[in-house]
Order: structure tokens, then C-alpha cells, then sequence
């Protein structure tokens, strides 16, 4: 007799995934939204990135909403747009284990805090165009 396999049983591609890291595609960038969403828009625009990127920890849905001329303003990361930040995420984010993530958003500005961690991201037109994360403060 055949039987579908249950839901509750891992397959064998997570259990893969799971010991060799995050599988991440890298999305099409943010396209710029002509005429610009309001600040509202743009806030339920960061919610949505703010789900994705801690609460389901899925850098490629996040990632959609980070334009190709992305700048990453932290000391330690290279320049190089989006394709560096996933590539230097990728492999750890997934099995990361956030605490106290909350998310706030104010003019361009969105804050994202995790673990005494304090990101925060401009918003052009709809899109994440830069991104600071050291010496950070949740507005």
C-alpha cells in the first residue's frame, strides 16, 4: 500500500537543510513604487519585512523589499549591495534564535530590535536603501 508522507515528519531535504544552513534564494530587488507610498504605506511595507526577516526568518521574502543599490553601513560588512548581506546571513539566519523582537517605524526610518540588538533601515520610495547596526537606539 502507498501513503503520502505525514506533515509532521521531517523530509529529508529540511533535515539536509537544517545541517548545511539556510537555503536562501536571492529575490529580484525592491522596484522603487512611482508615486512614493506614505509614510503609512510605508510602514505596513516594514511590517511585512519585519515578519519575514525575524519572526519567520525567511531572508528571501525579506529580502524583496531591499533595493539593488542597498548600502550596508556596519564597519565589519563589505560593500556589494544585497547579494553580500545574504551572503554573509544565508547560512546562519534560519537556525538563529531571536528573543524580544519587536519592530517600530518613524518618517523614513524603520527599527527592527532582536536579542539587545537594534537595526535600523531607510526607506526610499517603498524599498530598504541603507541599513546601520552598531551603536544603535530603539527610537
Amino acid at each position: 500500500a502507498l501513503a503520502a508522507p505525514s506533515a509532521t515528519v521531517d523530509t529529508p531535504t529540511k533535515i539536509l537543510d537544517e545541517r548545511q544552513g539556510c537555503r536562501v534564494t536571492t529575490p529580484a530587488p525592491c522596484a522603487y513604487i512611482s508615486p512614493p507610498p506614505t509614510e503609512e504605506e510605508t510602514a505596513a511595507r516594514h511590517a511585512l519585512f519585519f515578519d519575514a526577516f525575524i519572526l519567520k526568518k525567511n531572508l528571501s521574502e525579506a529580502f524583496k523589499y531591499i533595493d539593488n543599490v542597498y548600502t550596508n553601513h556596519n564597519p565589519m560588512a563589505r560593500t556589494g549591495g544585497p547579494k553580500e548581506a545574504l551572503n554573509i546571513l544565508g547560512g546562519i539566519w534560519c537556525n538563529q534564535n531571536f528573543r524580544n523582537g519587536k519592530s517600530a517605524f518613524r518618517g523614513d526610518m524603520g527599527y527592527v530590535a532582536y536579542n539587545n540588538i537594534v537595526d535600523r533601515f531607510r526607506w526610499k520610495d517603498g524599498c530598504i536603501t541603507e541599513h546601520w547596526d552598531s551603536g544603535e537606539r530603539w527610537p
